[in-house]
């Protein structure tokens, strides 16, 4: 009977070495497998990163110029329109018989046209002020659009390394888990088979009877 039941055991410990072994390379696949994904997965969310960041810089630029367009707009309007006024001036000084290029008519238009240039000087630094911002704006979001990105990147590339390290780790402890299993399976045969020889014995394992395999061990 105990001869059978050790063919079950060695039977059992070949199935579980290699339903151990099977359970092994798919858990080092799987590791292997996860850490492909979180690269791809950080790539992927990288180059959508890249591609943000460059159109906000395009939007800072489009507004940027749209300012920079309204901006010379009226500005070219209010040009014209110290022109007219100075036009003005002149125009009613030379109606009423005064001399425009002599006294209070010249310190007229002269004021007038200092005053002419000072708010087109304050328009123009507005304008570039405000076109400015936006695409210093722009280009500081982008920035921080693009580094958020490259750290993010950085921590799946991290995790995966540790899946392909774990994958490494499953790889070289599977021989000893196969061996670990071998021996446990084997020291338990070992065990029933050393009492079977006792009690058959009568006390005596070398006069006893165990498994067949096992009788190599008692033999003088």
């Amino acid at each position: 009977m105990i001869q059978y039941v050790g063919y079950l055991m060695m039977a059992k410990m070949a199935l579980d070495g290699i339903g151990g072994y099977m359970q092994s390379q798919a858990a080092e696949q799987r590791a292997n497998q996860q850490a492909s994904l979180y690269r791809k997965h950080a790539d992927k969310r990288y180059n959508l990163a890249l591609e943000d960041a460059s159109q906000t810089e395009k939007i800072g630029e489009e507004q940027a110029q749209l300012f920079e367009r309204q901006g010379n707009l009226a500005l070219t309007y209010e040009v014209n329109k110290g022109k007219q006024k100075v036009a003005d001036i002149i125009s009613r000084s030379g109606s009423s018989g005064a001399v425009v290029g002599y006294g209070a008519p010249r310190s007229v238009a002269m004021t007038q046209a200092l005053a002419n240039k000072f708010n087109q000087d304050v328009m123009r630094e507005n304008i570039n002020t405000r076109a400015m911002n936006a695409r210093v704006t722009a280009a500081r979001n982008a920035r921080t659009i693009r580094r958020n990105a490259a750290q993010e990147r950085e921590y799946y590339y991290d995790m995966a390394s540790m899946q392909n390290s774990a994958a490494n780790n499953i790889a070289r402890m599977r021989p000893l888990t196969l061996l670990t299993g071998f021996a446990d399976t084997g020291s338990q045969m070992l065990s029933m088979d050393y009492s079977s020889r006792v009690r058959t014995g009568g006390g005596d394992p070398n006069q006893g009877r165990g498994m067949s395999y096992f009788d190599s061990l008692y033999t003088s």
